[in-house]
């Protein structure tokens, strides 16, 4: 028996202390350059039988594929049919305007915008820079396309290919946990550091207070389950933070103004009002999704005794009332304080507390018949839900005025749902004649038209065929302003 030869399978190696030194060690610029060339080529039945092969140079001796085949194996191939991307002049203006504009916008404003902006970050992170810019700037590059979404989301469909393609091609850093604990442990998330607001110097400035991540996070879902008529992906309860400027532990203010305890006198009036504000939205929406929208749906209102114990109805009046005492508690904290885009958010989360069912007047155009009059009959809006309906209309009147305020990522969609609101409160209630009856939408249709995000030219559209309509219909309405989330996994 000839003697056994030393096998190539990383399955039957044996693991040494220096692999982890060999694999973050840098390739030398011929084997990259192979390895490019590798990548070229196709995936027909020439190379199909050398695909686990360890063998570079047996790749490289395959021929390439024919012009009308796949041109590129994976991971390359989502780079493929890709569109020309921005030139340096096109993403030097974006950036420009990136940071006169929504590197401003609240919380996003603790990241430096010229770090954000810079030429040597990743080319998937100028990217995504790109894409927001271009939602609401008149750029030439986004003038040429038919739809108004067409050029932010080829830059997006762009960053994420590339993103998902440096992270296949090189893995390095994701194999590292060393990696990933010193980019948790550089960004503070879980320290009790002090807040940005209180830092001593501008170096330390920049090492604390990364929490305004985190709340910014939470802005994000809450708008998206908000939107898509869903569950929040995030639990309250569970997020552990400082706040983004008094550094308190925000899970301590959270129980405070849940609970009717004493609050602390010194809490920001902006940052902290918004993830407070933030949290009981989420909060409401969560609840009515998860506990007592299934249950209201499926089950006869029959005859109810307030006073039976652990009945969801008796549960869900426990519920309402917290979450109106907490909205009560915060309203007296900084109703005086806080800036008008944070009192118009305020003001939305207690009308979704009053109609629960307001996020299903989008989703009536994407039902059937059947079901849209259900819901439709279902929908009991209060005189006080239209009032506060109103109140928010005041604020967003205020809040647009002031250029940083104008972009705040929440302004359309609270817009256009009170703008419902009142709809529906004018064609099913005596209300018809106050407040101009429902020609009254054409002023909500005016704000639409002053943000600039291009999602509230279709929003104002809407409202201008509901003013004219007095029966139940409702045209075909997604709101576009957010990526759609993507399927649970």
């Amino acid at each position: 028996m000839g003697a056994q030869t030393a096998s190539v399978w990383p399955a039957e190696q044996h693991p040494t202390r220096w692999e982890a030194v060999d694999a973050h060690q840098v390739l030398s610029i011929s084997a990259i350059e192979r390895f490019r060339t590798a990548l070229m080529h196709g995936e027909g039945d020439a190379v199909s039988h050398n695909a686990a092969s360890l063998d570079l140079d047996s790749c490289l001796a395959t021929p390439i594929a024919e012009a009308g085949s796949r041109p590129y194996t994976y991971p390359l191939i989502p780079l493929y049919g890709l569109q020309a991307l921005l030139s340096d002049n096109e993403h030097a203006a974006l950036c420009l305007e990136y940071c006169d504009t929504f590197g401003t916008h609240v919380y996003v404003n603790e990241i430096s915008p010229e770090g954000i902006a810079a030429r040597l970050n990743p080319p998937y992170l100028q990217l995504a820079l790109n894409c927001i810019s271009s939602a609401f700037s008149d750029s030439q590059a986004k003038t040429q396309e038919a739809s108004s979404y067409a050029f932010p989301e080829h830059l997006f469909q762009a960053g994420s290919h590339i993103w998902l393609v440096m992270m296949e091609v090189d893995r390095r850093e994701t194999r590292s946990a060393r990696a990933v604990i010193a980019i948790i442990r550089r960004i503070r998330m879980t320290d009790d550091s002090p807040s940005a607001y209180t830092a001593s110097s501008v170096s330390e400035r920049h090492l604390v207070g990364k929490s305004v991540l985190l709340c910014y996070v939470l802005l994000i879902d809450t708008i998206h389950a908000l939107q898509s008529n869903t569950a929040p992906n995030y639990s309250i309860s569970e997020l552990s933070f400082c706040m983004p400027q008094s550094g308190y532990p925000f899970q301590m203010i959270n129980g405070a103004l849940l609970h009717g305890q004493a609050i602390p006198n010194d809490l920001g009036n902006r940052e902290d009002a918004l993830a407070l504000s933030i949290a009981l939205l989420s909060n409401i929406i969560q609840t009515h999704k998860m506990y007592f929208g299934p249950l209201s749906v499926h089950i006869r209102p029959d005859p109810w005794n307030p006073y039976r114990p652990l009945t969801w109805r008796s549960e869900l009046t426990n519920t309402v009332a917290v979450f109106n005492s907490a909205l009560a508690r915060w309203e007296s904290h900084f109703l005086q304080k806080a800036d008008h885009d944070v009192l118009a958010l305020h003001y939305f989360t207690k009308l979704y507390l009053m109609v629960p069912s307001i996020a299903e007047f989008p989703s009536l155009a994407r039902g059937d018949a059947i079901r849209s009059v259900q819901l439709a009959e279902q929908m009991v809006i209060p005189d006080e839900a239209w009032e506060t309906a109103w109140d928010v209309f005041e604020h967003v009147d205020l809040a647009i005025k002031v250029k940083e305020y104008r972009i705040s990522i929440w302004l359309p969609e609270i817009i256009f749902l009170s703008a419902v609101i009142v709809w529906r409160s004018h064609s099913n209630n005596g209300h018809r004649r106050r407040y101009g009856g429902l020609r009254s939408l054409v002023m909500y249709q005016n704000f639409l038209l002053r943000l600039p995000w291009p999602c509230c030219r279709e929003m104002a559209a809407v409202l201008d065929l509901l003013s004219g309509s007095e029966e139940m219909t409702f045209p075909t309405y997604l709101s576009p302003h957010l990526p759609r989330r993507p399927p649970r996994t």
